[in-house]
């Protein structure tokens, strides 16, 4: 990691999105189904609602991308917190 001061300032922002926002395929949990979700989205295999879209920018950048979908899985698996 290039700059780790920016990386732990950005995972300490998306602890705070991801409170919100991180429940992607509208199941009640945060798992690998929403970050698999979000890779699609990304790729283009599939087309998110305005609220999925909403919900896949974990990180707040704007994007949808492989970097929330990381994050869907960190917290799923209790890396990361939510």
């Amino acid at each position: 990691i290039k700059d780790l001061d920016k990386f732990r300032k950005d995972l300490k922002e998306t602890r705070v999105i991801a409170k919100v926002y991180p429940d992607v395929d509208g199941n009640n949990r945060v798992s690998s189904s929403d970050a698999l979700l979000i890779l699609q989205f990304a790729t283009g295999v599939k087309a998110p609602t305005d609220e999925q879209k909403k919900k896949s920018d974990v990180n707040g950048d704007g994007k949808v991308n492989s970097t929330d979908a990381l994050l869907i899985l960190q917290i799923s698996t209790g890396v990361i917190s939510a």
